[in-house]
């Protein structure tokens, strides 16, 4: 007898070895060649657990436990061929802010942060939070804007050696063509690229910032890496994608944040008269998250309310995706609750 649909995709999922070719020839081919990979990448994820029990309740429905968390996995088919793949981890109920603490609980050998307005956990400890140091580069840039050292419609001329590793967006085909610092901030908080981030970088470094610091801020940060330099530590031209996972905030390799001075960041950023989240159509929303192997952060503020919500989650080794989806559903269900979205 044939194996149906789902029982083909657990022995994808469970099994020691499995042949990535097989997954192709699961899905429909009615799906663009973005979607079959996106398809493809969520089977895999599956797979890189440390611990897996699922058992199959129907032929659209898997469920069990991955790494300590109850899942659910739902199978969308058409014509007897993968249409959609749903993920639901299973959370309990989120009304405090307690509860979204205690539901970090189900990982062993982590640390974690976070911030619900004026509560917090960890406040002062340093957290490696990849991307949120973003948030403190367009501080930066806001600073030098309110002194009259640049504007926002200044133009920058972006060269070969501006474009960094694992950039979204800018790329070696906007080599010569200008840009405003403006659009800069837009790319790199809305769509966090790494080569705008670098740009603002070298446009701040000729600068001195203490009084940004000292009494803006009120904070201690030294200097900022640009982000080609530490990714090129980091993974450098190793280019092997199995390599690209390694954990390297337990090495000092991160960019790093105590909630306390996220507060700080997002207060000051909340007073300019424009952020980039405003071009964005029947938004009041400013969001803002970073992962890199072994790291997971985020940020959200209501502009209306000023509720804040945000979390900084380090642990040594990869972070699998039920993992993820898990910390961001616990998260969403505070929110929810307190009115935050």
């Amino acid at each position: 007898m044939k194996n149906t649909l789902i029982d083909q995709i657990l022995h994808i999922i469970i099994d020691d070895k499995f042949d990535e070719d097989v997954i192709n020839e699961l899905i429909s081919n009615d799906k663009t060649v973005n979607e079959k990979r996106q398809l493809k990448e969520i089977i895999i994820a599956l797979r890189q657990s440390n611990y897996i029990t699922l058992r199959k309740v129907s032929e659209s429905h898997l469920t069990g436990n991955i790494n300590n968390i109850f899942v659910d996995i739902i199978i969308v088919p058409k014509q007897n061929y993968l249409d959609k793949l749903i993920v639901r981890p299973k959370t309990k109920n989120v009304t405090s802010f307690k509860d979204f603490i205690d539901s970090f609980f189900v990982f062993d050998n982590s640390v974690f942060s976070a911030m619900f307005n004026t509560q917090f956990q960890n406040k002062n400890k340093k957290m490696a939070v990849s991307s949120l140091i973003k948030l403190l580069v367009a501080t930066n840039i806001y600073f030098l804007n309110q002194e009259n050292k640049l504007t926002l419609k200044n133009k920058y001329i972006i060269n070969n050696s501006d474009i960094s590793v694992l950039s979204a967006g800018l790329n070696i085909n906007d080599v010569g063509k200008s840009i405003s610092y403006q659009e800069l901030l837009s790319r790199m908080l809305l769509a966090s690229d790494n080569t705008a981030m670098d740009i603002l970088l070298k446009v701040i470094e000729p600068h001195d910032m203490t009084k940004l610091y000292e009494e803006c801020l009120d904070i201690e940060y030294g200097h900022i890496e640009l982000t080609n330099i530490l990714y090129l530590k980091n993974w450098s031209a190793f280019q092997s994608k199995e390599y690209m996972k390694e954990v390297q905030w337990i090495n000092g390799q991160d960019y790093f944040l105590s909630m306390k001075e996220i507060q700080k960041i997002i207060n000051y950023l909340c007073n300019q008269s424009w952020l980039p989240w405003d071009d964005l159509p029947n938004n009041q929303m400013i969001y803002k998250g970073g992962n890199a192997p072994g790291v997971l952060s985020a940020i959200w503020m209501n502009r209306n309310n000023r509720k804040v919500l945000a979390f900084a989650f380090n642990i040594p080794r990869e972070i699998n995706l039920v993992e993820e989806l898990y910390i961001y559903e616990n998260a969403r269900k505070l929110m929810e609750f307190e009115n935050l979205l």
